[in-house]
């Protein structure tokens, strides 16, 4: 038994390797035994290693999971029952709270009404417990009030358990929402006015039919043409010209209703859509408004600018039923706004569709009279009827059209100013106005002024005194040979520009003439500023000056006026020998009308001349 005690000791000591002697009986057992304790001493000494090694990386992925959930763009939180369990860090620069601090809330902190937090979670909710996320945009609010625009994204941590608890992502996209605004602002809105542009007015006026067909009520669509806004663009700058349409489109604004449309269709042309009419009155009296609110000056720079709108109406449903006819027919009533004299305004009719499309072909047609060669200029007398001698000749320009028609000058020039062909043209009536001038001179023993009229916007073209005095020097003529005959639009548009060119010109010895006379309301007050010579009595007042005692009284007043000024008067449309005996009993001594000579072309006045073309100046 001595073997086994020794055994035994070597086992109670952990040996359980020691060799048993081959005859002991109970060798086999042990040796079981011992080769399964080893084996799971060994394994569980694996067990311990992988425990080990398993605890070290949930703890690294517990660190990284940490680091990136803090270092996270967006803010993140863990909601359970729509309160706050925990957030990042991400969250908390977002909103201004603590983590610890947040911590319990409900999230309608987060939002600006009761409604917005109770919206999204019945629109959330029903998407946790299909197991779906929920995404959406929308206004939230930070701690300190301001309110700003958030991408949330949400999800059950167990899918179709969202009592469980809820993980919520949230993006700041203010700066995307600012962008989104600002292409909307462009896709719609003119970007120098503010006011909505052509295809926003378009899609309001489609909308605004609808309603109106649904509801039974009549719709005003205005077009609104500021007259001879070229004049300002090319006399004082594009820039003078934006900051005079913000200005009109401020005055625009102030004289329609809240419920009205104001748009700028680009250049100087806008409209206007009023809803809700019940009668043609209440359009025409925002016309009225409008022209009122135009007729004062708008000041840029300390300059004082003059600008008159032509106004076209439609309505609707009488004048068209959709948003093309609609504009179409306001446009073409505009257009004979401005044949009426601009200024103005008209309500469309059935023939004014006739009137536009005849302004087309006319367009045209000048565009080819240029290179046809179809002006012609015609010279009327003017006498000094006291001495009963010639004092001087008016240029006047003709068109005669492929047809031979003669259109009349009222007609063509507008448009020509509109289209800007006035420039090409204007400088050919200068130089064959001069030519005609010295051929005159050679067939008078006394010399006279030949008078050309130049259009208010030619006359704002920097080089006119160079072409007048180019002319001049072509024709061996003097410059106390011409004078230039304005209307008061150059003296009402760009006065510092205008003054300048008009004193050049003065300084040149060429006469200024005032053409219509009495028919503005800055006259008086130009006189003094700039150096006019001469004035013309407007037509209008010698026409009724033996029936109307009121023409009388003002030709007279502007006679003794002038007179004291020291500038010369000239009576314009004597037709008869009673007007004229009547105009020499009360001192106006020089004169022009039908009754002292009709215009007449230069092949007449100079037998065997004839026009040079139009392509010698161009």
């Amino acid at each position: 038994m001595s073997l086994i005690g020794g055994t035994v000791t070597e086992l109670s000591q952990g040996n359980l390797t020691s060799r048993l002697n081959e005859q002991d009986f109970a060798k086999d057992e042990f040796l079981l035994v011992a080769n399964t304790f080893n084996n799971f001493a060994e394994r569980n000494e694996e067990l311990i290693n992988e425990l080990s090694t398993a605890h070290d990386a949930l703890q690294e992925n517990e660190q990284r999971l940490h680091a990136i959930l803090e270092n996270a763009l967006v803010g993140i939180a863990h909601l359970v029952d729509r309160r706050f369990v925990s957030v990042n860090q991400r969250f908390e620069e977002m909103f201004g709270y603590d983590r610890n601090s947040i911590k319990g809330l409900r999230t309608e902190i987060l939002f600006s009404s009761q409604s917005d937090f109770e919206e999204v979670g019945g629109e959330a909710y029903p998407n946790f417990r299909d197991g779906s996320t929920y995404r959406s945009e929308w206004l939230v609010r930070h701690k300190n009030g301001n309110e700003f625009w958030c991408a949330i994204s949400a999800k059950s941590i167990v899918d179709g358990k969202p009592e469980l608890g809820t993980i919520w992502i949230y993006e700041d996209i203010s700066e995307r929402k600012r962008t989104e605004e600002q292409l909307r602002t462009l896709a719609n809105f003119d970007t120098l006015t503010g006011l909505p542009n052509r295809s926003l007015f378009m899609d309001r006026l489609d909308n605004y039919i609808d309603l109106a067909k649904r509801q039974k009520q009549m719709i005003a669509v205005m077009f609104i043409d500021l007259d001879r806004f070229k004049q300002v663009n090319d006399s004082l700058g594009h820039e003078t010209g934006d900051r005079l349409l913000k200005a009109v489109a401020d005055r625009l604004s102030s004289c329609v209703r809240r419920s009205d449309t104001v748009a700028r269709l680009g250049g100087d042309e806008f409209t206007i859509v009023m809803v809700g009419v019940t009668n043609k009155m209440i359009p025409a009296k925002t016309a009225n408004k409008i022209i009122t609110v135009l007729k004062n000056p708008i000041l840029i720079d300390d300059r004082e600018i003059s600008i008159s709108p032509s106004i076209g109406i439609s309505m609707f449903p009488n004048d068209g039923t959709v948003v093309t006819e609609l504009i179409r027919n306001a446009d073409a009533a505009m257009y004979h706004a401005k044949n009426e004299g601009r200024n103005n305004y008209q309500f469309y009719a059935d023939e004014m569709n006739a009137e536009s499309l005849n302004r087309l072909t006319l367009e045209t047609q000048l565009r080819h009279a240029i290179d046809k060669n179809q002006f012609e200029l015609h010279f009327q007398k003017q006498f000094n009827a006291m001495q009963n001698t010639l004092v001087g000749f008016e240029t006047l320009l003709r068109w005669n059209n492929d047809l031979g028609e003669s259109i009349p000058p009222d007609i063509f020039i507008p448009i020509l100013e509109d289209t800007g062909l006035i420039n090409t043209v204007g400088k050919w009536v200068i130089f064959e106005a001069c030519r005609c001038t010295s051929l005159l001179l050679k067939n008078n023993s006394k010399p006279f002024r030949m008078s050309i009229n130049i259009s208010a916007l030619q006359f704002q073209n920097k080089n006119l005194p160079i072409h007048i005095e180019g002319a001049i020097d072509r024709y061996n003529l003097k410059p106390e040979n011409i004078e230039i005959e304005i209307t008061e639009t150059v003296l009402m548009t760009g006065s510092h520009f205008s003054q300048g060119i008009l004193q050049s010109l003065h300084g040149m010895g060429i006469r200024i003439v005032l053409d219509d006379f009495g028919t503005g309301y800055s006259s008086l007050a130009y006189l003094k500023r700039f150096p006019i010579d001469a004035i013309k009595i407007d037509r209008s007042f010698i026409r009724d000056i033996l029936t109307d005692p009121s023409d009388a009284a003002i030709c007279d007043a502007i006679r003794a006026m002038a007179e004291s000024l020291n500038i010369e008067v000239i009576a314009e449309g004597v037709e008869t020998k009673e007007q004229l005996d009547y105009l020499l009993a009360n001192g106006f001594n020089i004169v022009q009308g039908f009754y002292l000579g009709k215009p007449e072309p230069i092949s007449v006045l100079a037998p065997g001349e004839t026009k040079t073309s139009l392509k010698v100046v161009k």
